[in-house]
């Protein structure tokens, strides 16, 4: 009983050292990273919660409504291909009681569908439309940086519209190889253990997140720098 005891606390105390010193180390990597940036105006625009760990972490402000929320796939295209029309758009609340979190919506450009903003990390539909409302009129048409993460129901068409979007630095993770799509990388560590689910976690003691791994500099892509990651 004892040794189990005993193993357990000393678990819990390297758990803690390991916690600690990552937290250090990141700091040292966060600050290397806000040295090489010389794009800090840059909206990034998500479907997931990429976005906002990349501003947090570069220390910027928020040029982009596209934080602490989710949209799935398909919607997300849907807004990107049209950022400028829906970012006008007055978001409106969508009582959706199958979804334990505040739901806002934007009619599509030709109403035959709604752009569901699932407001993930904000206590009330009105915070998260007010935020987005603000972030929104913050966006840089000209400078824009479009991540999409393959999950929710994406599908190989919602690939192909991402495919075919006129933004320069666009990324897609994927759970698994997409060669015929360029822009559709699949995203996974050095075993292969796909990330898309994780893709923002930290991954390593050094505080490297998983959109960061197989040799992709997040921080020089969003300069302007053309690289693809898991090539």
């Amino acid at each position: 009983m004892f040794p189990l005891v005993n193993l357990l606390h000393s678990q819990i105390i390297m758990r803690r050292i390991y916690i600690e010193i990552q937290a250090f180390l990141k700091k040292r990597k966060n600050a290397t990273d806000r040295k090489k940036l010389t794009n800090p105006n840059v909206s990034i625009i998500t479907n997931h919660c990429m976005g906002g760990f990349m501003y947090h972490d570069l220390g910027l402000q928020f040029h982009s409504p596209t934080i602490n929320l989710k949209i799935v796939p398909d919607e997300f295209i849907e807004f990107v291909e049209h950022i400028e029309y829906y970012l006008q758009q007055e978001v409106l609340e969508c009582f959706d009681i199958t979804y334990p979190c505040p739901v806002g919506m934007i009619p599509y450009k030709d109403g035959k569908g709604n752009i569901h903003i699932y407001f993930v990390h904000y206590k009330t539909f009105v915070d998260g439309a007010k935020k987005w409302k603000e972030r929104a009129q913050r966006v840089d048409l000209k400078n824009i940086v479009v991540f999409l993460t393959a999950r929710d129901g994406c599908e190989e068409s919602t690939l192909q519209r991402f495919e075919n979007l006129p933004y320069k630095q666009r990324i897609c993770y994927t759970n698994e190889p997409h060669p015929e799509f360029p822009h559709c990388k699949y995203a996974r560590l050095d075993n292969d253990k796909p990330l898309v689910g994780y893709i923002s976690d930290m991954v390593n003691i050094f505080g490297k997140r998983a959109f960061e791994c197989n040799g992709f500099d997040y921080v020089e892509f969003i300069n302007g720098k053309e690289q693809l990651p898991y090539e």
